[in-house]
């Protein structure tokens, strides 16, 4: 075991934040039990895996140095999961921007070191005002992403205790509901992403909208609601945005039908318990939220809406990542061969103890109604999510059809488990055989996706999964009603070892020397420069990635953002290689008067690379060659 200081002041990066929010909700919204705040804490620290004590990462930082000039440097690189390197590619080097504009009291509104300039806080996913991000700022990077990884888990699983305990469930239970959101498939595959800045957030907002209309509504409650409601905002990806109020929308809608006649005078209260908080949220979050609204309408994510379907229909035969989600491969582990990408498809997993929980829940015929709808609404969000008919037909429903609804799944997996997880506490007439049946038909669903496909020994994440769902439905049957405590706490061990043995191996480890390693080119580059003299770059082709420039104070006219401003993007063109595979200009027309308008004074390319008429090698070495172009004009 090798000692990290980095790993260490990213696992501090995950306590301090965590106990001052414990301390803030135990103070303020409700009395919270330190069990309850150990609990929630320690299976966070599980998603920081072994970069705690190892100089290493979970994001893909190597998939960067695959190409030059790294690859001068580092050598040979083989990447552990290349599925996920836009965190490295584009989330990095924000954040690196985004905290020099902090360090120097500046407003983060503008990105020097892309596109020759453009917006950074109205990107939106930079998320300069995400609280994940703030609370964590004292974290140096790469390590802060981490830190905002595991704080994302955190939230999730705090919030997501106090959701299902408000829902009258037992401590074991509402830890077992709350896993099984939070260590999701989906939630995983995103975790290093904005959009999980969004997504953590889904039990707060569903947990502060309930105490606030169905409660007393203490002010605490309604602060509470527009600070999550901010938060969600300012978290870096509208569209999730969008898909947590749909789901707080619904999730009032249901437990108002279940209390019936005890808030039928309470609706006219509806808009200073629910409206205004929300209204104050959105105030609070307007300096993130307006610039992005503006830069959107001028950005090419224009484009992608008017030319492509947001929200295609995904193949029925995709049914069976219900029973595995690597039933197509996992990149992580160079097995991929599925439709789309493994982000897309595996979300669909719900967990096999899920899945017999939700079928008992529908099948116990002494059940309360209100927890059925709970399940079925989930499954028909799912069915939105993945384009399925008839239930495609609501992607075509503002502001639906501008919003790629396949991420639906994150609130379609809380209310499947709000539905089906109190089965585990509550014994209705039918319960035992409800929960027989369920059993036997997640194990069937596994043997039909992924245990006829097994050639040999079946894996842990195999043998983990069934013995859950087998021991979970044999306590159902067995264990007596004033036991039934320990059927709850015994669920939550074991959903939460079924999903981490299957989540793990996606965000693989990665050496932290692939991190913008130090490049003897760079440094001539530096040294040719005069002192004080502004000018940009250009890496030729594949050389020196997009908005990699950022981490070594260099200004690239390129860049890689589908929020990039439209009409340049139209003006680099001229330079750039024509491509519909890559979303990345590829520039290597030279020399081009383009070039020199923009003020490209330097261009990094491959060792050995043909010198262009007109430029200067000012360093060749094993990392590339240096050229220096006298014709740009100055800035």
């Amino acid at each position: 075991m090798i000692f990290s200081p980095g790993g260490v002041l990213g696992l501090l990066g995950l306590i301090m934040p965590a106990l001052a929010l414990a301390f803030v909700v135990h103070r303020w919204v409700e009395g919270l039990d330190w069990k309850t705040v150990a609990v929630a804490l320690g299976i966070s620290l599980v998603a920081l895996g072994p970069s705690v004590y190892r100089e290493t990462l979970p994001v893909p930082v190597d998939a960067v140095a695959r190409g030059y000039p790294f690859r001068g440097v580092v050598g040979e690189v083989a990447v552990g999961n290349p599925l996920t390197n836009d965190t490295t590619r584009q989330m990095l080097p924000w954040m690196q921007v985004v905290r020099e504009s902090y360090a120097d009291f500046r407003a983060p509104l503008w990105n020097p070191y892309s596109f020759a300039g453009y917006p950074l806080l109205a990107n939106g996913q930079s998320a300069p005002f995400s609280p994940f991000f703030v609370a964590t700022l004292f974290v140096p990077l790469p390590y802060q992403i981490l830190s905002m990884a595991g704080l994302k888990v955190f939230v999730a699983m705090l919030f997501g205790i106090l959701l299902f305990r408000r829902q009258g469930l037992r401590q074991g239970a509402a830890v077992a509901g709350a896993v099984v959101f939070a260590f999701s498939i989906f939630q995983t595959v995103y975790l290093y992403f904005p959009i999980t800045a969004v997504t953590s957030f889904l039990p707060a907002l569903l947990f502060f909208a309930h105490r606030s209309f169905f409660s007393r509504g203490h002010c605490a409650d309604q602060v509470g609601l527009s600070l999550v409601t901010a938060s969600i905002l300012a978290g870096g990806h509208p569209e999730s945005a969008v898909h947590c109020a749909l789901g707080a929308a619904f999730f009032l809608a249901i437990e108002a039908f279940g209390n019936g006649k005890a808030i039928a005078g309470r609706w006219k209260e509806l808009p200073r318990r629910i409206v205004v908080p929300v209204l104050v949220g959105l105030l609070l979050a307007a300096p993130a939220v307006l610039p992005f609204i503006d830069h959107a309408l001028q950005s090419d994510r224009i484009n992608t809406l008017a030319t492509q379907e947001m929200t295609p229909s995904r193949p029925l035969g995709e049914w069976q990542v219900f029973g595995h989600p690597d039933r197509f491969g996992n990149p992580a582990l160079g097995t991929w061969t599925g439709p789309a990408n493994y982000c897309v498809v595996a979300p669909t997993y719900l967990g096999l103890t899920l899945v017999a929980l939700a079928i008992a829940s529908l099948l116990s015929r002494g059940d309360h109604l209100r927890r059925k709808l709970f399940v079925l609404t989930g499954l028909v969000l799912f069915g939105v999510a993945l384009g399925w008919k008839p239930f495609a037909y609501v992607n075509e429903i503002p502001p639906l059809v501008w919003s790629v609804n396949d991420r639906l799944r994150f609130v379609g997996i809380v209310f499947i488990a709000l539905g089906a997880v109190p089965v585990l506490d509550r014994v209705r007439r039918g319960t035992a055989a409800a929960a027989a049946v369920g059993t036997a038909a997640a194990i069937v669903i596994w043997w039909f996706s992924w245990g006829r496909r097994l050639t040999g020994v079946a894996g842990l994440s195999d043998i983990v999964g069934l013995v859950a769902v087998a021991a979970v439905g044999l306590a159902l049957v067995a264990v007596p009603d004033a036991r039934r405590g320990l059927v709850g706490t015994a669920a939550a061990i074991l959903v939460t070892l079924e999903l981490i043995t299957l989540t793990q191996p996606f965000n693989a480890p990665c050496s932290i020397e692939y991190f913008h390693p130090d490049l003897p080119i760079i440094e001539a580059l530096h040294e040719h420069a005069e002192a004080g003299e502004m000018f940009r770059v250009v890496g030729r082709d594949w050389v020196l990635l997009p908005n990699a420039s950022a981490h070594y104070g260099l200004e690239d006219i390129r860049g890689s953002d589908p929020m990039a401003w439209r009409p340049y993007l139209g003006f680099l063109d001229i330079v750039a290689k024509p491509s519909h595979r890559f979303s990345i200009r590829r520039v290597a027309r030279f020399p081009q008067p383009a070039l020199d308008f923009l003020g490209v004074r330097y261009v990094l390319a491959r060792p050995g690379t043909r010198l262009p008429s007109g430029y200067e090698t000012v360093y060749s070495g094993p990392d590339g060659d240096l050229w220096f172009n006298p014709e740009a004009l100055p800035r």
